[in-house]
C-alpha cells in the first residue's frame, strides 16, 4: 500500500513488569521491541516511527539500527493518546494511511501487517483492524488520512477507542486465526505465558 506508515508505540514506563522494562526483555533471543520492529520493517510499510518516552535510551538501544526513526514523547506519562499524537504529527504530508502498532504485542507479525494493508487498499477510507477468532478487536489498527487530525487531538489513556466507536460504520474487521493479536505483555507472567503458547 503506497504511503503507508507504521507508528510503533514504545513510550510506556512498564511499571508492572518486574525486574526491568518489558520492551527490553528477551523473546526468542531478541529484545521484544526489536522483535516487533523486525516484523514491521519486513512488511509493506514505507515509514516507521517509533515513539519513545520513559526509558527512551534503553528502548532505543534494545531496538537497534533499522529503517525506523525515533520520536520522543516527553509527556508519555499523561496517557497513550499523547504517544499517538506524537506519532501522527511526525508523519510527512504524503502519508496515505497510518497503522498504530503497540510495541508490547509479540503476536503482531509481518503477514498480519501485510493483510491489513491489502484490505485497506481494497477498501479506501476504511479503518482496518484484525478480529480474533472470538470476534474481539485485535491490533494493529490502520487509519485513513482524513482521520489523522482527530488522532492528533486525542486525550487521556484510552488511545483511539472512542474514535473507533465514533466511526464504527467505517470499521473493517479482518478475521484472523490467532488470538495473540489481542494479548500484550505487561508482566513477567504474561511473557512466560506467551512463550509457553509459542512452544
Amino acid at each position: 500500500m503506497p504511503g503507508l506508515a507504521a507508528i510503533v508505540l514504545a513510550a510506556g514506563c512498564s511499571s508492572r513488569f518486574e525486574g526491568g522494562h518489558k520492551l527490553t526483555a528477551t523473546l526468542d533471543g531478541r529484545p521484544l521491541v526489536a522483535r516487533i520492529l523486525g516484523q514491521v520493517s519486513a512488511a509493506p510499510v514505507e515509514d516507521i516511527v517509533v515513539v519513545v518516552g520513559a526509558h527512551a535510551d534503553a528502548v532505543r538501544a534494545a531496538a537497534g539500527e533499522g529503517r525506523w526513526r525515533f520520536v520522543l514523547n516527553p509527556v508519555a506519562a499523561d496517557g497513550l493518546s499523547t504517544s499517538i499524537r506524537a506519532g501522527i504529527t511526525a508523519l510527512p504530508s504524503t502519508t496515505q494511511a497510518a497503522m498504530i502498532v503497540l510495541a508490547d504485542m509479540p503476536g503482531v507479525t509481518t503477514p498480519l501487517i501485510a493483510a491489513l494493508a491489502e484490505a485497506a487498499a481494497r477498501n479506501p477510507g476504511a479503518i482496518v483492524h484484525p478480529a480474533a477468532p472470538d470476534g474481539s478487536q485485535g491490533h494493529p489498527v490502520l487509519w485513513p488520512p482524513d482521520l489523522f487530525g482527530a488522532l492528533a487531538t486525542l486525550t487521556g489513556d484510552k488511545g483511539a477507542k472512542g474514535l473507533l466507536e465514533a466511526h464504527k460504520a467505517r470499521v473493517l474487521a479482518l478475521p484472523w486465526a490467532s488470538a495473540e493479536i489481542t494479548r500484550d505483555i505487561d508482566t513477567q507472567e504474561d511473557l512466560k505465558a506467551f512463550l509457553a503458547r509459542a512452544e
